[in-house]
């Protein structure tokens, strides 16, 4: 039966594991029932059927034919059904490898729950995870192909990592799936970065706001390896979806990409807002958010009178601050890349065909840190 509350996975995983048995032991031998008799027989919406049958798809069980159907793909079913069961070849290990120091991936509140997350969904699927940096202790970068070797791994989550690492990984011919990364040219998941940031945007307008700041974060903020000067690609794409609001309703861009989490550049930013007499700002993140508005407060501003700040990742840090945020649904993060993986894993998939780019919404959570200059 499939239940929310029964079982805390999504409705359309529920249902794409129900069919993916049934499709497996035979009890559909050419074609499916139709999405509207999948609907009746198992009660869920038709987006949950389509979701289940793209997952199926991707799997190489079935193929959809617009205006006939889908399909049972036959060759397909015994090396599914082979790879469920075949413990000679596979190692059952899963890599989850990311761009940070160690010490500071277990400070960071949403890779570390992301972490836990793709881990018990992994587990569920009787496979083992290993954690690694693509850093040594002292910077330098690590032997991927040794891990790989001593690890014994069937595939790779990559974690915030860009193309010229992505790219040594496809030479090793492992699956894998970028995490928190975009790229059109290998499987990646992530959240609707651009997407959220209108939201954002666009909220602060609703209540009045015009001369609106972006903030974002540079990897030199975060870790000593990277380049200081570059700018985070989530950071990235979240001013891109600030700039495109501002440009759309006629209003002037303050875009300040910069060490902020130096507290000697956060006093000039915080100057720079009373300046430029700054009402909102946008913040890459809940951390950025929450030292701007403690620095705001040290600066002798009434917040949110003076300046309202939006935040991004909706961490128990914004919780805590009273921030309004952008909520990241990291279960759906964690489930879309674990099934893609997987996936790939079964099918023995390369990296850079068939590849498929998923965006996950996220929601705007309002709490205390905006005021209304004017009723929407």
């Amino acid at each position: 039966m499939i239940s929310k509350e029964k079982n805390p996975l999504p409705i359309y995983y529920q249902l794409k594991q129900i069919l993916r048995s049934r499709i497996i032991e035979g009890d559909f031998q050419e074609k499916l029932p139709t999405e509207h008799q999948l609907k009746k027989m198992y009660g869920v919406s038709l987006w949950t059927i389509k979701r289940s049958l793209e997952d199926l798809v991707d799997e190489g069980l079935i193929r959809k034919f617009r205006g006939r159907g889908s399909f049972v793909q036959k060759n397909n079913i015994k090396l599914a059904d082979k790879a469920a069961t075949d413990k000679v070849t596979a190692t059952n290990n899963l890599g989850f490898i990311f761009y940070r120091s160690q010490r500071e991936f277990k400070l960071d509140e949403y890779y570390a729950d992301l972490f836990d997350k793709i881990e018990k969904l992994s587990k569920d699927q009787g496979y083992h995870i290993f954690m690694s940096s693509i850093f040594n202790y002292d910077g330098t970068y690590q032997n991927m192909n040794k891990i790989i070797e001593d690890k014994k791994v069937d595939g790779f989550f990559l974690i915030g990592l860009e193309d010229n690492f992505t790219e040594q990984f496809d030479k090793m011919k492992i699956p894998f799936v970028l995490v928190d990364s975009r790229s059109s040219k290998y499987d990646c998941v992530m959240a609707d970065n651009i997407g959220g940031a209108i939201k954002a945007t666009e909220y602060l307008i609703t209540v009045g706001h015009k001369k609106i700041a972006y903030i974002g974060a540079l990897k030199g903020d975060s870790t000593s390896y990277a380049d200081a000067n570059e700018e985070w690609p989530n950071s990235l794409e979240r001013r891109m979806g600030y700039q495109q609001v501002m440009e759309q309703r006629g209003l002037a861009a303050n875009i300040l990409v910069r060490n902020v989490f130096d507290f000697n550049t956060t006093d000039r930013v915080t100057d720079e807002f009373i300046d430029e007499k700054i009402t909102a700002v946008v913040c890459s993140g809940d951390y950025l958010a929450a030292l701007v508005k403690r620095r705001a407060t040290e600066k002798g501003l009434t917040l949110p009178r003076d300046l309202s700040i939006v935040g991004f990742g909706n961490s128990t840090l914004s919780y805590l601050n009273n921030i309004t945020t952008l909520n990241i649904d990291r279960s759906e993060i964690a489930l879309e890349s674990v099934n893609r993986l997987l996936a790939k894993i079964k099918q023995n998939g390369s990296n850079g065909t068939s590849s498929k780019q998923v965006s996950i919404p996220v929601e705007l959570i309002v709490r205390g840190s905006v005021v209304e200059l004017v009723k929407a």
